[in-house]
């Protein structure tokens, strides 16, 4: 149970603010380089993002009952090293070949500014 409150802590702070980057800023800077809304990669990143907060949040319903499903907590853990994969090897990289030097540097300081 401590490990699953653990990920839950993890999950409410910097996981949150993660994903609040990737699609408060990440993915708006994108648009004058490729159609974000319609974009295979960036709807499934928006995608897995909602499906790790509903895990998320059913975890710690979850542990609120005093309960532990761990076939719900390796789900999430699954699900998460798949998005961060999946981000590395095929969404980011696909970003360094679509912008500029010029253009990823700048996403780089507005990335570092948050």
């Amino acid at each position: 149970m401590q490990d699953a409150r653990a990920f839950l802590e993890f999950a409410r702070s910097a996981l949150r603010e993660h994903f609040r980057v990737e699609e408060e800023v990440l993915l708006p800077a994108l648009l004058p380089y490729l159609p974000v809304a319609s974009d295979e990669q960036c709807r499934r990143m928006l995608q897995e993002h909602q499906q790790i907060w509903q895990r998320v949040d059913s975890l710690h319903s979850a542990i609120q009952r005093d309960e532990l499903p761990m076939h719900l907590l390796a789900e999430t853990a699954s699900l998460l090293e798949r998005h961060i994969r999946f981000e590395e090897r095929e969404m980011f990289p696909r970003l360094e070949s679509l912008l500029s030097e010029e253009a990823l540097q700048e996403l780089g300081e507005m990335l570092r500014g948050q």
